[in-house]
């Protein structure tokens, strides 16, 4: 069963002002990639994490990918392990996404090819859809699930557990809610130190997002639209009393980090923008369905590959308003 509503708000007011990036190493073309053995670029990794402790960032959510514990569980545990005793080294704490929806590729391993210029890079769901939805493959994805829980389920440097990015956006809908009702069911077997959650992202899926509520110890959403609706959607969940978290947003122009940053401070609400560095996932380009030439403004992104800002401006609001906001809640 979910932890109680105070469990939940001791949690959340023993924490900072939460606020966070999404991370994918910035020589990865893919969560995949940025985690195989003959990919896992360690001192890239340090380099990064280093500018964004510099920022003042005090927490990353990034994504573990099931093809990588499949064929290195015990690799993929040791790279886990590292790549938290780097964040700790910043005093950046991690919240881990452990199975993902979103993209419209197979996940495969192995180098990925570069992107085509001036298309937001492919990124591929964390395991085969036609997997999703047939039981006899379920066994893995549990043992995936509860063995990074048992793992790491009781590390201090682990924040939370998003249990699953945008489920139904392989194409499957509302028929992923079996399998997330039973994820949740196997986290909870390996009784983690950490709260779950997984995004609200969507209003498409009604049993998606009822077994979420449901489901979850502190509740996060998605959110790209500009300031009026994020105030709207903020009041929306507050409603539920319990704790909240952005855990992607930035989309230029709309969701921006001028108009953005201080409803989250103000409403004490912990957020993650996507993300850290602009690499060759490329999502400084807007989604688009065919290539087009490089835009005048990034979508997302914060940093460039070299650690310079895509705008000072940005960088220098981020540090002023995580100064004001060091001290727990």
């Amino acid at each position: 069963m979910p932890c109680t509503i105070e469990n939940a708000w001791g949690w959340y007011d023993s924490q900072p002002s939460l606020c966070g990036f999404n991370y994918v190493c910035g020589s990865a073309a893919s969560a995949i990639n940025m985690w195989e053995g003959g990919y896992f670029d360690l001192p890239a990794i340090q380099r990064e994490l280093a500018w964004a402790g510099d920022i003042g960032f005090n927490c990353c959510r990034t994504f573990l990918p099931y093809l990588v514990w499949q064929a290195d569980a015990e690799g993929l545990v040791d790279r886990v392990d590292r790549f938290l005793a780097a964040c700790d080294e910043r005093g950046i704490r991690t919240v881990f996404v452990l199975l993902d929806d979103s993209g419209s590729s197979q996940p495969q391993l192995g180098r990925v090819e570069p992107q085509t210029p001036g298309r937001m890079g492919l990124w591929a769901p964390s395991v085969p859809p036609e997997v999703m939805v047939n039981r006899q493959g379920w066994g893995g994805i549990k043992a995936y699930i509860t063995d990074l829980l048992w793992q790491f389920g009781q590390d201090q440097r682990v924040l939370a557990w998003d249990l699953y990015n945008r489920p139904g956006d392989n194409g499957l809908g509302e028929q992923t809610q079996l399998l997330l009702a039973e994820v949740f069911e196997w986290a909870r077997i390996a009784q983690p130190l950490q709260p779950l959650t997984v995004g609200l992202w969507t209003d498409q899926f009604p049993s998606i997002e009822e077994t979420i509520r449901l489901g979850c110890d502190v509740l996060s959403f998605h959110h790209h639209g500009d300031a009026q609706s994020l105030r709207q959607r903020i009041a929306q969940l507050k409603a539920a009393d319990r704790p909240v978290l952005c855990t992607d947003w930035l989309a230029r122009p709309d969701s921006a980090v001028r108009t953005h940053l201080p409803i989250f401070q103000q409403e004490r609400i912990g957020c993650f923008l996507w993300q850290l560095v602009n690499g060759p996932t490329q999502t400084h380009l807007a989604p688009q369905g065919q290539a087009r030439p490089e835009p005048p403004a990034w979508y997302q992104d914060l940093l460039g590959h070299d650690g310079q800002p895509y705008d000072s401006a940005e960088i220098e609001l981020l540090r002023d308003e995580l100064e004001k906001n060091k001290a727990p809640g």
